[in-house]
């Protein structure tokens, strides 16, 4: 099964560095936004609780959570992406840690996280099924996992490869009963004509 590798991507943002958005983050997914909005509003002012973003690209997330008061650490296999992430968050006075490296080489330390991003994320089943495992484990008891991602229904854009692809029902069967849910969506994100882009939505918290 091929998969976009690091080479792809540093391709892929290069291009997009090149055509004059370099020190533009972009606004974060809406579902996204809503999630975590509430997730941040559940912790004070004065704190400053950790989150990872996976896969982080060229740091639309990433930005947008360290200006909304997360600690924030991206991790991603494209030098290129964390270096734009880097040229923006220096652009706007703001830190974070970027770290590159493999998804599916991931081994955080236990409890290290408040807040797991998971965004647009498809491995194969073996590697996407580690990488929940290392969710797991990364997050503090009460802490959370937001994940958008295509679903199987999903018409525009996005991987095809149906074992690519999962359910709402597939994320939270992987994480099992140590985990309370408090999102499990299928959500019809806009209309192209007969199309119809479809996402899975996931936010889970750690019991």
């Amino acid at each position: 099964m091929d998969m976009p590798n690091a080479e792809f991507w540093n391709e892929r943002f290069a291009a997009d560095s090149d055509s004059g958005t370099s020190l533009f983050a972009g606004e974060p997914n809406a579902t996204i936004a809503k999630h975590v909005e509430a997730i941040r509003a559940s912790f004070s002012e004065g704190e400053t609780p950790r989150a990872i973003d996976l896969g982080s690209g060229r740091g639309r997330h990433t930005v947008w959570l360290t200006r909304s008061g997360w600690s924030t650490t991206a991790l991603d296999f494209s030098s290129v992406g964390l270096e734009h992430t880097a040229a923006i968050l220096d652009h706007e006075g703001l830190d974070a840690e970027l770290v590159e490296g493999d998804l599916t080489q991931w081994n955080p330390e236990p409890s290290s996280f408040e807040l797991v991003l998971a965004s647009f994320i498809h491995l194969p089943p073996a590697q996407q099924h580690r990488l929940w495992e290392m969710v797991a484990s990364a997050l503090v008891p009460g802490g959370y996992l937001v994940s958008v991602s295509h679903h199987p229904d999903n018409q525009i854009h996005g991987p095809k490869n149906p074992e690519l692809l999962y359910t709402a029902k597939d994320v939270v069967a992987a994480f099992g009963d140590t985990f309370e849910v408090i999102a499990a969506e299928r959500d019809v994100v806009k209309r192209v004509e007969d199309r119809e882009a479809v996402d899975t939505v996931v936010v889970l918290r750690k019991r």
